[in-house]
C-alpha cells in the first residue's frame, strides 16, 4: 500500500494545464515496509540512495520554483498596495467632504470635540500605572493636511486643558505647548486636580505642582480656573497672577489661608469675576463679592461671616448652597436679595432657614431635604420653605423639591401647589419612596376640574413641565395611578381648557410631563431585571393615551440603573 502523505499529484498551470515541474520519478515507499521494521537489503539500500540523491535535487528545483514564485507574488502584492492607496486616495478627492467649506468643517469638529470634558486631558487611571492622554483635536489634526489646517484655525477648541498633577509622570512639554500655541489669543478654560496622595511643596511634590504654576503663568489668558487641588500645600505662599479675562473660579479647598494670600489678592483684583464656587467660606477669603453673579459655598465658617458676605453680594443672582446648616439667626436684622433669581440649598427639615432674608425675586428654587435629625416626623412643608416661598410668590417660575429620606405626605403635596406662584411654569419633585399617596394627591390636584365640579380654579394654571421621581417607584404600577395621569393630561389639553371654559381660562397646556418610577435591584439579585409583571397594565394605559402633538408624556418603569 502506497503511503497518501508522501504522494501528491503534479502541480500544472492552469492557464495551459501542464506540470511547472515534472512528477516525482519514483513512488514512495509502501506502508508496509515501514510497519515491518526490517533494514533494507544492502541491494535495496544503493537502490534507495540513488532515488533519494535524485529526490534531493528535485527538491532544490521545488525550492528554486517556489522562490521565484514567492517573489511573482510579493510584486503583486507590492503593486495591489500601490494601486489601493492610489484608489483610496482618489476616492478621497473625489469625496464630497472636499466640497464642505472651511467654516462647516470647522463645526462638524466642535461637535466632535464637545463630546469632551476638556481639549487636553492628562490622567493616570486607578489603579493602574500608565498615563492617560485624551487630546481629540489633536487626533483630528492628524487625518490629513488641510485636517490640520482647519484645526489650526479653530483656536477655541483647543483652550481647555486638564492636568491631575497628582499623578503627574514624564514629560508632556511638547504637547502643552502645541495647545498653547494652537489656542493663540483665545481664552483658556484650565483644570488643575489632584486625584493622587496627598503631596506637598518638597520633594517630587515640588516638581509636580512645579507643573501646576506653569499652567498658572498663563493667567492673562485664563478665562475659567479650576484648582481641584489641595491649596494648602499646593502653591507657594506669594504667588501673584494677573486675571484680566477670568470669570469662573472654582475651589475644592480652603481658601483664604495665610499661604495663599498672593492667590487670594490675584482673585480680588481679577476684574470680570462673577462666577465663585468654593468649598469652604471662611472670614479670610477675600473675594470680589459685589461683582459676583453667582456663588457656590459647601462649608460654612460662620453664619455672621455668611450673613456679611450676602450683604456685599450687591448683583447675585444664582446661590447655590451644597451642605446643610442652620442659616437662621433670629437677631440679624433682614436682609433683602433683590437680584437674586436662583436658589438651591440642601437642608434638613428640622432647621429654620431663611426667616432673615428675603428674595423678591426669585425665580427658580431647589431645595434638597436630609433626614430629620433623630428620624423624628416634621411638619412639612417647614417654615424655611414657606417663608422663602412666600417672599417670592408672584415671581416663582420654577421649582424642584428633593426628599432624600423623608416621606411626604398626600396632605404635603396639598400644601406645596397652594404656596407656589399661581405663575409657576415647571414643577419636579423627587421622592426617595412614596406610601402616603403623593403622588395620587399631586396628580389629582394637578387634574383641571370640569366645570360641574365644586371645586376652585385650576391649581398652577400655567405649568408646562412636570417631571414627578420616584426612587422605589414600584408600589405606583397600579391602574388607578396610570388612570389619574392620564385624566390629568387630558384635562391639561389645550383643547380641554378651551372647550370647559372658553375665553376665561388664561392657562396653559401641559407640554411635558415625566414619570419616573424606576426601582433599584434586589441586592443578589440583579439578573432579574427587566419589566416587573404588575407594569404592563400601568403602560398599556399610559400608551393608549392620545395627546395633542405638542404634548409628551413619559412614564419609566423597571430596574434604576
Amino acid at each position: 500500500m502506497e503511503n497518501p502523505a508522501s504522494t501528491i499529484a503534479p502541480t500544472t498551470c492552469l492557464k495551459r494545464n501542464t506540470s511547472l515541474l515534472p512528477p516525482p520519478s519514483f513512488p514512495a515507499l509502501e506502508l508496509a515496509q515501514l510497519r515491518l521494521n526490517h533494514p533494507p537489503s544492502s541491494s535495496e539500500r544503493s537502490h534507495a540512495c540513488k532515488i533519494l540523491e535524485k529526490e534531493k535535487d528535485q527538491l532544490k528545483w521545488y525550492d528554486k520554483e517556489l522562490n521565484r514564485l514567492i517573489g511573482i507574488v510579493n510584486k503583486l502584492k507590492e503593486e495591489r498596495s500601490c494601486l489601493e492607496r492610489r484608489i483610496m486616495e482618489r476616492e478621497n478627492w473625489l469625496a464630497g467632504i472636499r466640497h464642505l467649506p472651511i467654516e462647516i468643517l470647522a463645526e462638524i469638529f466642535s461637535i466632535s470635540c464637545s463630546t469632551y470634558d476638556h481639549a487636553l486631558a492628562i490622567y493616570k487611571l486607578e489603579g493602574k500605572g500608565e498615563t492617560v492622554v485624551t487630546a481629540p483635536v489633536l487626533a483630528l489634526s492628524q487625518v490629513s493636511h488641510h485636517w490640520r489646517r482647519v484645526a489650526a484655525l479653530c483656536p477655541r477648541l483647543w483652550s481647555s486643558i486638564s492636568v491631575d498633577v497628582g499623578r503627574f509622570t514624564g514629560s508632556y512639554d511638547g504637547i502643552f505647548t502645541a495647545y498653547l500655541e494652537n489656542s493663540a489669543s483665545h481664552p483658556l478654560k484650565i483644570r488643575i486636580r489632584n486625584l493622587g496622595s496627598s503631596i506637598g511643596i518638597h520633594g517630587s511634590g515640588a516638581k509636580r505642582f512645579a507643573l501646576a504654576d506653569k499652567i498658572l503663568l498663563q493667567s492673562p489668558r485664563i478665562e475659567v480656573l479650576i484648582l481641584d487641588i489641595d491649596l494648602r500645600c499646593g502653591l507657594p505662599r506669594d504667588s501673584r497672577y494677573a486675571f484680566p479675562l477670568l470669570r469662573e473660579f472654582t475651589t475644592t479647598s480652603r481658601l483664604g489661608l495665610p499661604n495663599q494670600s498672593g492667590l487670594t489678592k490675584s482673585l480680588n483684583d481679577a476684574p470680570l469675576l462673577n462666577t465663585i464656587t468654593i468649598a469652604f467660606l471662611n472670614d479670610g477669603a477675600l473675594l470680589p463679592y459685589s461683582q459676583l453673579t453667582s456663588l457656590t459655598i459647601g462649608d460654612i465658617g460662620s453664619i455672621e461671616y455668611f450673613y456679611s458676605t450676602l450683604q456685599k453680594c450687591l448683583n447675585l443672582r444664582k446661590l447655590t448652597i451644597t451642605h446643610p446648616y442652620n442659616l437662621n439667626q433670629d437677631n440679624h436684622r433682614t436682609i433683602e436679595m433683590p437680584t437674586l433669581h436662583t436658589l438651591s440649598f440642601r437642608t434638613v427639615l428640622d432647621q429654620k432657614l431663611y426667616h432673615n432674608i428675603k428674595f423678591p425675586n426669585l425665580r427658580t428654587f431647589t431645595a434638597i431635604y436630609s433626614e430629620p435629625r433623630g428620624n423624628d416626623e416634621q411638619e412639612w412643608p417647614c417654615p424655611g420653605f414657606r417663608s422663602v416661598i412666600q417672599s417670592c410668590s408672584s415671581t416663582l417660575r420654577s421649582l424642584s423639591l428633593v426628599f432624600t429620606q423623608y416621606t411626604a405626605t398626600n396632605l404635603a403635596a396639598r400644601q406645596v401647589l397652594e404656596l407656589v406662584s399661581p405663575h409657576l411654569s415647571y414643577l419636579e419633585i423627587h421622592l426617595i419612596r412614596d406610601t402616603t399617596g403623593f403622588t395620587e394627591a399631586l396628580v389629582s390636584l394637578l387634574t383641571v376640574p370640569n366645570p360641574t365640579e365644586n371645586r376652585p380654579a385650576i391649581v398652577v394654571p400655567v405649568l408646562r413641565r412636570l417631571k414627578v421621581t420616584v426612587f422605589c417607584g414600584q408600589p405606583l404600577y397600579t391602574e388607578k395611578v396610570a388612570n389619574l395621569i392620564v385624566e390629568m393630561m387630558m384635562s391639561r389639553s389645550q383643547k380641554n381648557l378651551v372647550d370647559h371654559q372658553p375665553g376665561t381660562i388664561e392657562a396653559s397646556s401641559l407640554a411635558v410631563a415625566l414619570f419616573d418610577f424606576r426601582h433599584p435591584a434586589i441586592r443578589g439579585n440583579r439578573e432579574t431585571g427587566g419589566m416587573p409583571d404588575d407594569s404592563d397594565r400601568f403602560l398599556e394605559i399610559i400608551n393608549a393615551v392620545q395627546l395633542d402633538r405638542d404634548m409628551s408624556l413619559r412614564a419609566l418603569v423597571g430596574l434604576r440603573t
